[in-house]
């Protein structure tokens, strides 16, 4: 599957179970690490689990998983796209979105569910 279509798959099943502030960043130009970023924030520990389970049932086992629910970050690695999944502290608080803001950014919107 095309890195663009995976992320944007991504980011549909993060809003199908209602993932917040759902982003799309294009790192291709950026890096060679991967080609996307998909960042979302879960409203508590049992939903950022639950996000996580999704993802795992629907887009398959990351190759890499690293992170605790706990710990307020989890990330699953797909290799071409890498899920970040945040409670709102700590999003707030890595500001991802504005370390790569030389990265081109899209919103995962309602009409694309």
């Amino acid at each position: 599957m095309y890195p663009k279509r995976r992320a944007k798959l991504i980011g549909k099943v993060l809003k199908e179970k209602k993932g917040r502030d759902i982003i799309l960043l294009n790192l291709s130009r950026l890096t060679d690490l991967t080609n996307y970023f998909v960042i979302t924030t879960a409203t508590s520990t049992p939903h950022m689990e639950a996000l996580i389970y999704e993802l795992e049932k629907k887009i398959g086992p990351p190759w890499h998983k690293e992170g605790e629910t706990k710990s307020g970050w989890v990330v699953l690695d797909y290799v071409d796209v890498v899920v970040h999944i945040f409670t709102e502290k700590t999003r707030t608080y890595y500001e991802l979105e504005r370390l790569w803001s030389d990265a081109p950014m899209e919103e995962v919107r309602e009409e694309e569910e």
